[in-house]
């Protein structure tokens, strides 16, 4: 008789660990994350926030068996596979470092706020189907990034591009709620007359032949320039269109 409790303790926790460790035969419960300031055992159906810092949390693979959760950042130096974090009810998502399948963050169907730092996504068609998408920050360092299809992100309100190469801003022109960019880049910038929403620039180390194009935004009211200025000729006609411009070195 006395084996009978051992037996059965025994069969809940093999249970529960098989739970915990194995998402692929069922969704876990329970989950141990470094959750913020709280470290530990959490209930994946109440956890809203998860912080990963490496590509071998385990902890990582269970992001899309959490129903509440609507951010996450996640952070290291090895690849992650963001199919691990294709979770639809997620609102905002920090990336940085090197990352495999970018599409899968298309599964994100609720996301409004996505940042992706220094790693080695190349073109914007892998989060083209984003379309709750508000915020986008993206520091690419890849030298064959592609704007292509960034026009499908009709809700993006606030857009930030580092980059090394040309930026053309004919590839989101078509962005009626576009209101604040922040472009950066020591290529050539083109374009920004065709932009027909954005109220707020920011420009770093922009060329010279920008000069031209800015003056032709209807609807800019507010313009920072980091690290050059503009000629006598262009800020007077800015000042005449009441843009509020401030130069910074």
């Amino acid at each position: 008789m006395k084996k009978k409790p051992v037996i059965i303790a025994v069969c809940v926790l093999i249970v529960v660990l098989v739970r915990l460790f194995t998402p692929y035969l069922g969704r876990p419960f329970i989950l141990y994350c470094d959750h913020g300031e709280r470290k530990g055992f959490i209930l994946s159906t109440s956890i809203k926030k998860i912080d990963i810092n490496s590509a071998y949390d385990p902890c990582l693979r269970f992001v899309k068996y959490c129903p509440k959760l609507e951010m996450i950042d996640v952070s290291g130096y090895s690849e992650k596979n963001l199919d691990h974090i294709s979770n639809p009810n997620l609102k905002s998502i920090i990336i940085s470092g090197d990352c495999a399948n970018w599409s899968s963050l298309n599964k994100c169907t609720e996301l409004e706020y996505l940042d992706i730092l220094h790693g080695n996504f190349q073109t914007v068609e892998d989060i083209s189907g984003l379309e709750k998408l508000r915020v986008l920050h993206i520091v690419a360092p890849a030298s064959e990034f592609s704007l292509n299809k960034l026009n499908e992100l009709k809700n993006l309100y606030w857009l930030q591009i580092v980059c090394d190469n040309d930026i053309d801003c004919e590839y989101f022109s078509q962005l009626e709620k576009l209101d604040s960019l922040d472009l950066s880049t020591y290529g050539k910038i083109t374009g920004l007359d065709k932009l027909d929403s954005v109220t707020s620039l920011i420009l770093h180390h922009p060329n010279e032949e920008v000069e031209k194009d800015i003056c032709g935004m209807d609807s800019l009211r507010e313009l920072k320039v980091y690290g050059t200025k503009f000629s006598d000729e262009v800020d007077i006609e800015l000042e005449e269109k009441h843009v509020s411009v401030k130069y910074i070195e």
